[in-house]
């Protein structure tokens, strides 16, 4: 990719935006693709405005000729700083699933759900309520999936409904150069800093069956190019086998965590387990070895969520393993690290 400050070109029209966040470290990507109108994939964090405005900038872009602003999904870190943005990007529509789209009106609701998560950290991540503007509905472009945006010179933006993260993801694939925008419907990955795959639950009840399906839903189109908000483009892995990873590691974590709790192990000594497993699978032997980003955010923060993800389907939700629980062995995915548990 070639870089020219923050804005780094993907392929032809698209570029991907990688700006200052957390202890001054990207930790949302933003997207940016060009035809005769303009569509930006997310917009993150209030704090990081200005450098967003730089960046797109540095490619001819002004927020007021923005035409669309996609959010793959309501959680404050993909769209946090849409309602700040809109009041210079005056013509675009806000792209949302119709399922969650009324939270970006309340901001308030969209801090109390970071706020679970994160704690009080929340508001020096995120920003307070009154410092993240609400967006107001009638800016907003309601979709159900399988919805396409023509954005003219060829870019047509497929819109793929991919539940399971949560309720309201959605996918994006551009067809004239196969790239594939899933969003938190694949794993968290970094091809250039932490390549662990890491499925992202959300804190409520992870729905697995339908983060399968839409994984599966992905496999069937023709890629060339994944584009990931956490984070990057995937450079070391074919898109075909990244999907299929992705897949394949939400079983792995299912397994890994039903082998401990067998084994009479609680909340934390999983998440402890977990994070080890993943410095292993990236090659490090510590966290020193890491930016200070992943330190004292990613694995403070992201192993916990997937984890309580995990934990509320087992035990909380309707058809979840709790229902249907029969404690013999693990599946096979675990049975040589877990010594045969």
């Amino acid at each position: 990719m070639m870089s020219m400050g923050y804005t780094q070109e993907v392929t032809k029209g698209i570029y991907m935006i990688a700006i200052p966040q957390i202890y001054e470290h990207p930790n949302t990507a933003h997207y940016l693709i060009l035809g005769d109108k303009v569509a930006l994939v997310e917009a993150a964090f209030v704090y990081s405005l200005p450098y967003l405005e730089k960046a797109l900038s540095e490619v001819g872009v002004r927020p007021e000729d923005i035409d669309y602003i996609i959010a793959t999904h309501y959680h404050i870190d993909h769209t946090g700083a849409i309602g700040a943005l809109l009041e210079k990007a005056k013509k675009a529509r806000v792209v949302i699933h119709l399922q969650n789209h009324k939270l970006l009106t309340d901001p308030v609701r969209l801090v109390r759900g970071s706020t679970m998560a994160f704690g009080l950290a929340a508001f020096k991540l995120y920003g307070k309520p009154g410092e993240i503007k609400p967006v107001s509905i009638d800016r907003m472009m309601k979709i159900r999936g399988g919805e396409e945006l023509d954005l003219g010179k060829g870019k047509v933006l497929k819109l793929i409904y991919t539940p399971g993260h949560d309720t309201d993801h959605v996918s994006i694939y551009e067809r004239s150069t196969k790239t594939l925008f899933p969003s938190e419907a694949v794993s968290v990955y970094n091809s250039r800093e932490l390549r662990a795959y890491l499925p992202p639950a959300s804190g409520g009840p992870y729905d697995i069956p339908r983060a399968k399906e839409s994984i599966k839903e992905l496999m069937r189109l023709d890629v060339n190019t994944i584009c990931l908000p956490h984070f990057g483009v995937v450079e070391d892995v074919q898109p075909r086998e990244f999907l299929q990873k992705s897949l394949e590691y939400i079983d792995y974590w299912l397994d890994f965590i039903l082998g401990m709790l067998k084994q009479g192990y609680n909340f934390y000594n999983v998440l402890n387990a977990m994070n080890q497993k993943l410095l292993e699978m990236a090659g490090y032997r510590s966290l020193d070895q890491l930016h200070e980003y992943f330190k004292k955010f990613w694995f403070m923060y992201l192993p916990k969520i997937t984890l309580m993800g995990y934990f509320n389907y087992i035990f909380q939700y309707p058809g979840g393993l709790l229902y249907s629980y029969n404690p013999g062995p693990v599946s096979s995915a675990l049975k040589s690290e877990m010594g045969g548990v």
